[in-house]
């Protein structure tokens, strides 16, 4: 049976251990440890080793997880979509000698707040039926978690409209 169209979620921090699914960082070791082939079990070994030896040296505390391997995986499949790839020729980072990105990020930031704020009540009337949805369920709780690589952090909060 083909299962690769079934949707799965992911609820993270551990919320499916209890029914028995691994948590995400023991989908790794278990995955890497259920791979038969060869030729795929030394391309996983080496892939999880890269990603763990970069891991380690940027961050003591984090570890890889399920989710950081497949988006690595996925990335290195489509490696010849991935933009990033183009600011690096022979080795070299090739914005090396341009301003830093940090203030371009901010501004950039700054720049759509400051076109997608919208200040008038006429330019949004095409969302009145969401509008109308917001007004039946004035609160809608948002549950998101999430693991930042820097900070390794959950995050739970109740929107309110």
């Amino acid at each position: 049976m083909n299962t690769s169209s079934e949707v799965v979620f992911l609820l993270g921090a551990g919320a499916s251990v209890k029914a028995g699914v691994p948590d995400t960082l023991k989908f790794v070791t278990e995955f890497q440890a259920s791979i038969k082939n060869g030729e795929m079990r030394r391309t996983v070994d080496k892939v999880i080793e890269i990603l763990n030896s970069w891991l380690e040296s940027k961050w003591t505390t984090v570890k890889l997880d399920v989710e950081l391997l497949l988006e690595t995986l996925t990335k290195l499949e489509l490696k010849d979509q991935e933009p990033l790839l183009q600011f690096y020729g022979e080795g070299e980072y090739l914005l090396e000698e341009y301003s830093p990105k940090q203030s371009i990020i901010e501004n950039l930031k700054d720049y759509i707040k400051s076109r997608a704020i919208i200040d008038s009540d006429e330019r949004i009337q095409y969302l009145q039926p969401l509008l109308g949805f917001i007004e039946q369920y004035p609160t809608i709780d948002v549950i998101s978690a999430f693991s930042k690589v820097q900070s390794d952090e959950t995050t739970m909060c109740s929107v309110m409209f």
